[in-house]
């Protein structure tokens, strides 16, 4: 949800509101956009993808929904719901107290009907301006769909959709395969309301 589009405002007056906010806000250019509390499923995914690659991050290091990253070239600060740094320490954005990772190798968002469009687009085009950002995994809070996209080089990008529980999920940036169904623990679905 957009706050008044009409008026535009400067990063710093971003960066006050969001000390100020209980709610996480993006900053895209301007336009400040408020994220809408996830829904059961939403927030349950969020919490296995969180736990689960932080289980299994290695000499990486995970981050919870709660550290932002900052694409500065584009003048924009999202809030993923998981982000992995590889490599590197985590390096953050020094213009603001709240964490804002400057060098992401994996992002992770979960999409519902409201934000699919916008994870998709405008979101995977923005992360792909960062030098570090290698991989892109898309987990839908309505169905068993996972997808995967994977930076081979700059201008190549392989791309795996997994729709069953039993399949495993090939996860480049840590070495790592694990089953879609960790990633729907204690998710129902509306429609046949199976619980995993």
């Amino acid at each position: 949800m957009a706050l008044a589009p009409e008026q535009k405002v400067t990063k710093e007056e971003y960066f006050k509101m969001l000390a100020e906010s209980d709610h996480k806000l993006e900053f895209v250019n301007g336009e400040v956009v408020m994220m809408t509390d996830g829904s059961k499923n939403h927030t349950a995914i969020v919490d296995n993808a969180y736990f689960t690659l932080r289980s299994n991050q290695g000499e990486c290091r995970a981050w919870s929904s709660e550290a932002g990253v900052s694409i500065n070239s584009l003048n924009r600060y999202y809030f993923p719901d998981v982000s992995v740094v590889c490599g590197d320490k985590s390096k953050f954005n020094p213009e603001t107290k709240i964490a804002q990772l400057l060098n992401p190798c994996l992002l992770v968002e979960v999409v519902s009907e409201t934000s699919s469009d916008r994870d998709r687009t405008e979101k995977f085009r923005a992360y792909r301006q960062l030098e570090s950002f290698k991989e892109y995994i898309l987990i839908d809070s309505r169905s068993y769909l996972i997808d995967v996209f994977y930076r081979e080089s700059s201008e190549y990008w392989h791309f795996r959709s997994y729709t069953l529980p039993d399949q495993r999920v090939k996860i480049h940036s840590l070495g790592i395969e694990l089953p879609v169904s960790v990633f729907y623990e204690n998710v129902v679905f509306a429609e046949n309301e199976n619980l995993l």
